[in-house]
């Protein structure tokens, strides 16, 4: 039996339905949340994943299955879909733009070439740049609904600061006094 829907109503969730590519071109969205956990390349580096709601169709692709060489399938998007952003160095002014309508792409020189940067610790091909564009900056946050950071919870990412670690098992206090039973017999919570 359906039951009656109000009117304005509509079925929400940060399922998303493929991860943008910036090598296919900007995206048009607004940034509604973020997941951090260990990265899968190196566990002791945070990856972020933000949540964004896109206004207008980009494209995106599926994650790599099993088979390394295999090739991510595009997606097919439309304005309201919930696409996946992998963060990466050059993105922070997306930090407080929750909410907000704005554009990520690649930052371009006066040639058109993508501006790169070169990293003192990385040694490898130099660090793509990007831009991030809004109209305006109303300095809200993106929430994080995920932190599962274990072997990277001791590094700042672009939106959470280093976890607080607690220890796996720290010995009771000495002096302190052991739970007893109420009136009725129960231990209290």
């Amino acid at each position: 039996m359906t039951q009656p829907t109000p009117q304005g109503y509509k079925k929400r969730g940060i399922d998303v339905v493929g991860y943008w590519n910036p090598e296919l071109g900007q995206i048009h969205c607004k940034p509604l949340a973020a997941k951090i956990f260990d990265g899968n390349i190196d566990k002791t580096k945070p990856s972020t994943l933000l949540i964004v709601q896109l206004l207008e169709p980009c494209s995106a692709v599926t994650m790599k299955g099993d088979d390394e060489d295999e090739d991510p399938e595009l997606v097919e998007t439309k304005e309201g879909d919930m696409v996946g952003v992998w963060g990466k160095p050059g993105m922070a002014a997306i930090k407080t733009l929750a909410g907000e309508p704005c554009i990520i792409r690649y930052e371009l020189d006066d040639t058109g070439a993508i501006k790169t940067k070169r990293m003192k610790k990385r040694g490898m091909n130099p660090m793509k740049c990007f831009e991030v564009l809004s109209a305006r900056n109303p300095m809200k946050v993106i929430p994080i609904v995920e932190d599962a950071r274990r072997e990277s919870a001791h590094m700042q990412t672009m939106l959470a600061a280093p976890k607080q670690v607690k220890p796996a098992s720290a010995p009771a206090p000495t002096g302190a006094p052991e739970a007893s039973p109420d009136e009725d017999g129960d231990i209290p919570f």
